[in-house]
């Protein structure tokens, strides 16, 4: 989540900065393929759903291959993840609403 937010403009240490977190409420997962030793992946993430205090990012992970491969397996999907986000101030761990440059970035990156 750290590097997405850096990405989108608004980064972990800012909402950190700000006196807030974004702290894990839910995670779904399925696995439909797995990497075996030493084979790579990458991770594409997307802004699912952005409500009032929480906020939803799609992670899609992929087997990549590397030049001169020669397993005989291919690029694959392996796996789709979902993880709500709750955003809470740090002294207390109240939820509070997703502070407004962080909602922006969100919505942003969403359409």
């Amino acid at each position: 989540m750290g590097a997405f937010m850096e990405s989108i403009g608004h980064g972990y240490a800012t909402l950190r900065a700000s006196g807030m977190d974004a702290v894990l409420r839910k995670a779904e997962l399925e696995w439909v393929d797995s990497p075996q030793a030493f084979e790579h992946a990458e991770v594409a993430v997307r802004v699912e759903h952005v409500g009032m205090t929480s906020f939803r990012l799609g992670y899609d992970i992929e087997r990549v291959l590397e030049r001169g491969n020669v397993s005989g397996r291919q690029p694959a999907r392996c796996a789709q993840v979902a993880i709500t986000y709750v955003c809470v101030q740090i002294a207390g761990r109240h939820s509070v609403p997703i502070p407004g440059g962080l909602r922006e970035a969100l919505v942003s990156d969403r359409a």
